[in-house]
């Protein structure tokens, strides 16, 4: 799907409803800082091919003010960025390794 196509589908009623949704079970409420006067989005913490924005389970939504999906979605570059600097050989090491210290979490 090209990327105007998918991100059409953030217009979609579903996808609305579903914003609405999270959102409510924030208490429109930024999860990250906490304001509840800014702007508020709701983001996807990972993406699947082929799936809309709606089929996600709302455990993988998250209510965030603009600015913290800002840092978000910059945080997650950087994490990107690192990794692509990684050895394939070795990636499977950090995946292991993270696996394992997110079950303790």
């Amino acid at each position: 799907m090209v990327n105007n196509e998918f991100f059409e589908l953030y217009r979609h009623p579903k996808w609305q409803e579903k914003r609405l949704e999270i959102m409510n079970d924030a208490n429109f409420t930024c999860e990250r800082c906490g304001s509840k006067e800014k702007t508020l989005n709701v983001h996807h913490r990972y993406y699947e091919k082929g799936k809309k924005p709606w089929q996600y389970p709302n455990e993988s939504l998250d209510c965030l003010c603009e600015d913290c999906h800002k840092d978000t979605q910059n945080e997650l570059n950087d994490i990107k960025a690192l990794l692509h600097k990684i050895p394939p050989k070795e990636l499977w090491h950090v995946i292991k390794f993270l696996k394992w210290f997110l079950e303790d979490i």
